[in-house]
């Protein structure tokens, strides 16, 4: 399978790590991610993420589109300076759940993982890439962040937002829209000092995207 791989994307070596799963939305589909290990604070560059897509054909795997990822503005940086566990690597999982994007379309979801330290505390992201399978090729159509943190150190207070991701009924261009909602919570360090009401309560909120040409956008409201 690797061999395969190879042969679309080009060479591998011993610091590429691979995630391997059966893409049940393409019967006799396998979707192979890989990128380079790299350790916490690292130029997030030299993780080259890459997707590949193979089909079964006559019992030999065959690949058939592939994809490289960009990351776009994320900050996975070392700002404090200090050692950090190597659980802190910056790494890429897939998400196969079924994000039919358009009628008989389903993409194919990777999320990337990273933290980040700054002199005062720490934070994390977590990102999400959809891919569509078109003409022969894997094309990015959506790179959002959907979950994220932050914890101030001298504060204690920690705010922690996690997403959702789902697909409505409404189409534009054929493509139906997709809506991320985030729940973002804040909690102080248990020093007994009581936020207000207007801090302490979860925060929802809902953006919309809609198909514009050959990816998704945000909705902008009136």
């Amino acid at each position: 399978m690797r061999a395969a791989v190879r042969d679309r994307l080009g060479p591998t070596d011993v610091a590429t790590r691979w995630h391997i799963a059966e893409w049940k939305a393409r019967p006799g589909s396998i979707v192979a991610l890989s990128f380079q290990a790299v350790p916490f604070g690292a130029n997030v560059d030299e993780l080259r993420p890459a997707v590949v897509v193979l089909e079964n054909r006559s019992g030999k795997l065959v690949p058939i589109a592939d994809g490289k990822l960009a990351l776009g503005q994320v900050h996975c940086e070392n700002g404090s300076g200090e050692s950090v566990s190597d659980e802190a690597a910056p790494v890429f999982e897939l998400d196969l759940a079924p994000y039919v994007i358009a009628p008989g379309a389903t993409a194919i979801g990777v999320r990337f993982v990273c933290y980040n330290t700054f002199p005062a505390g720490e934070g994390s992201l977590t990102q999400l890439s959809l891919l569509e399978l078109h003409a022969g090729t894997l094309r990015e159509v959506l790179r959002e962040p959907v979950s994220f943190s932050n914890h101030d150190r001298p504060s204690g207070t920690e705010i922690d937002t996690r997403g959702t991701v789902s697909l409505d009924t409404t189409l534009h261009d054929g493509h139906f829209d997709l809506v991320i909602q985030t729940t973002r919570r804040i909690a102080d360090d248990g020093s007994g000092i009581r936020l207000p009401a207007d801090r302490a309560s979860p925060k929802v909120e809902t953006r919309r995207y809609v198909w514009s040409s050959d990816r998704y956008i945000p909705l902008q409201r009136p």
